[in-house]
């Protein structure tokens, strides 16, 4: 499996250069798939998006379930990994959110290279992680606000 692959890659401790040389193999998508993966699991988030620019509008297509699963391109591949914190149930290192929205900002800025279909994919993707964010702000404000209340009320008792 890819996991297998990246578990070997990483006991490997690959150089720049091998990792170079994955992510432009020519012979295969598939190739350049697992190193492209690799290096989000691996790479420093400041220096992710210098190594996944080159790869956001390709069009190459590929499938990611391996024969006869849904087809899409490894521009949207590498979209995913950059906006998303999950693959296949399988948690992403995650990215602080000052990498992570200067990420997006230059993926908003990015042409898409990719079906009609996967951009709206992607479009509900990031709409759903903005509704998170929300909930997840307005869940923080709402703790905070009981937290002052229960030390207000443990002041009054004094």
């Amino acid at each position: 499996t890819a996991y297998m692959l990246l578990f070997k890659l990483y006991t490997l401790q690959l150089t720049r250069n091998q990792i170079l040389r994955l992510v432009t193999h020519k012979d295969s998508p598939y190739i350049r798939a697992i190193g492209l993966l690799y290096l989000r699991y691996v790479c420093e988030p400041k220096e992710l998006w210098g190594w996944y620019e080159p790869y956001v509008s390709d069009p190459e297509m590929w499938s990611q379930l391996g024969e006869g699963g849904e087809r899409s391109t490894l521009g949207s591949f590498v979209r995913r990994l950059c906006t998303e914190l999950e693959w296949y149930d399988t948690m992403l290192p995650r990215l602080p959110v000052p990498v992570a929205r200067d990420i997006e900002k230059k993926l908003a800025e990015a042409p898409a290279a990719g079906t009609q279909r996967e951009r709206g994919r992607e479009r509900e993707r990031r709409d759903e992680r903005r509704d998170d964010d929300e909930r997840g702000r307005r869940d923080e404000r709402r703790d905070e606000r009981r937290e002052e209340r229960r030390g207000e009320r443990r002041e009054e008792r004094r």
